[in-house]
């Protein structure tokens, strides 16, 4: 079921907010998790194709982007690696 035109609008803000405003300001890792999850659903919602890496290229890419940040990282890293 795609969402209409609205949705996608208010989907994608939404997304960008919590990337931008909220994510950045959260410590606790667990929380950033949630988030960064909650940001992949709304994305996948907006874009039914959008897909998780699954390319050594696309990981390497992703662990650089963010290598700044170690708690996302490290909470991700098993989501990350190749099937």
């Amino acid at each position: 079921m795609a969402a209409d035109f609205d949705d996608e609008v208010v989907m994608r803000n939404t997304a960008a907010v919590l990337r931008t405003t909220v994510l950045p300001a959260i410590e606790d890792p667990a929380i950033r998790t949630t988030v960064i999850q909650l940001i992949a659903v709304l994305e996948r919602q907006v874009d039914p194709q959008h897909r998780t890496a699954s390319e050594t290229s696309e990981v390497a890419s992703i662990d650089v982007k963010l290598a700044t940040d170690g708690g996302v990282l490290s909470a991700f890293r098993g989501r990350l690696s190749p099937q």
